[in-house]
């Protein structure tokens, strides 16, 4: 899914601006932990985007434009187990009122339980800028700045959940006992 929105606005012959805005959406049923069974939840993956700008163009005088501008771009990525969606978590079974994953090491589970846990993260970027221009006949001089801020929030579910491993293993015969 993806929407996009620009406006553009005139304020008089000296002022204008525009703002531009996207957003998307993605989600891949069983992207991350495929169904080992046709009725067994899978995995879910998904991203949801949002990107902002604004730009305001200034003529001040005859020979000086400011222009400003500032955006932002908001990516949000988000890996869901199979557990974590569509109700699956009632298929889980329960010690007291915790829940737990069993893990049958040696054939295939009925819900996927490698490394596919939740996960996610948000990268923001956050920019603003100020440019002005002089213009003096043949010559123009610009000059301005550039604000960004950066930052990243993540975060990894794996192995929060309690796991019950069981793996069969083939008989040893006691050996040495007299």
């Amino acid at each position: 899914d993806q929407i996009n929105v620009k406006i553009d606005h005139t304020f008089s012959s000296k002022h204008n601006a525009n703002f531009s805005y996207t957003w998307e959406k993605e989600d891949q049923i069983n992207g991350p932990g495929p169904q080992p069974f046709p009725d067994a939840p899978g995995g879910k993956y998904g991203n949801e985007d949002a990107f902002y700008s604004l730009a305001v163009t200034s003529t001040l005088t005859t020979r000086i434009v400011n222009e400003l501008r500032a955006g932002a771009q908001r990516a949000r990525i988000r890996s869901y187990a199979p557990w974590e969606w569509n109700g699956a978590d009632a298929l889980l079974p329960t010690a007291g009122p915790n829940p737990y994953i069993v893990d049958l090491v040696s054939v295939t589970d009925p819900i996927p339980t490698g490394v596919i846990d939740g996960w996610g993260y948000m990268a923001p970027l956050y920019s603003v800028s100020d440019n002005v221009s002089w213009i003096r006949g043949r010559h123009t001089l610009k000059g301005g700045g550039e604000y960004r801020a950066l930052s990243s929030d993540v975060f990894s579910a794996f192995d929060v959940l309690p796991r019950a491993r069981i793996q069969a293993t083939a008989a040893v015969p006691v050996v040495g006992v007299t």
